[in-house]
């Protein structure tokens, strides 16, 4: 654990600011919550949360953010997403999110509704709750990950273009039944 005490992508940091103290992975973005030498796996949560999607688009609505940084520790990097642990989550409303490979590939993708009436009640980024139907297409989408990679890009696309920005939007890779 510590600087220059490991191979390139598996430095470890104990960040003992906090109580009780948690086991960092590189920058601190990602916290290590365990480590499987039987299954050869790390579980790790990114710190930050979701991905929150809030900048301009284009006329149409759509838009792309990339970067591994969160879901994974980037292109080089040792670790790849678990396909089987694994799965992507989109949360908003009147959207479609796609998981996109290096070269610009689809890899997977799911989208979210809701009525005229759901985006102006309550709360519209909601975090899925028990049972299978919690996060099937209202309001939130879930979708397994075919492909293991170190890294993904990100699209997006408003189906609503009318209201195009003006509800938050959350994209997310999620262990499964999280």
């Amino acid at each position: 654990i510590g600087a220059s005490c490991s191979l390139p992508g598996f430095n470890l940091t104990c960040d003992r600011t906090r109580h009780p103290p948690r086991l960092l992975l590189g920058d601190g973005f990602l916290q290590i919550v365990d480590i499987s030498l039987a299954n050869s796996t790390v579980r790790a949560l990114y710190t930050a949360g979701a991905v929150n999607i809030n900048f301009s688009t284009s006329v149409d609505g759509s838009g792309t953010w990339s970067g591994g940084r969160g879901a994974v520790s980037g292109s080089g990097s040792p670790y790849v997403v678990s396909e089987w642990r694994n799965q992507l989550v989109v949360t908003g409303c009147n959207v479609q999110g796609t998981l996109l490979g290096g070269s610009g590939n689809v890899i997977t993708g799911c989208s979210s509704f809701c009525s005229i009436d759901d985006k102006w009640a309550g709360a519209v980024v909601t975090t899925p709750g028990d049972g299978a139907a919690a996060c099937s297409g209202i309001r939130c989408c879930e979708t397994p990950i075919p492909i293991g990679r170190p890294s993904y890009a990100v699209q997006f696309k408003y189906l609503d273009v009318e209201n195009t920005g003006l509800l938050p939007v959350a994209v997310r890779i999620a262990e499964r039944g999280w």
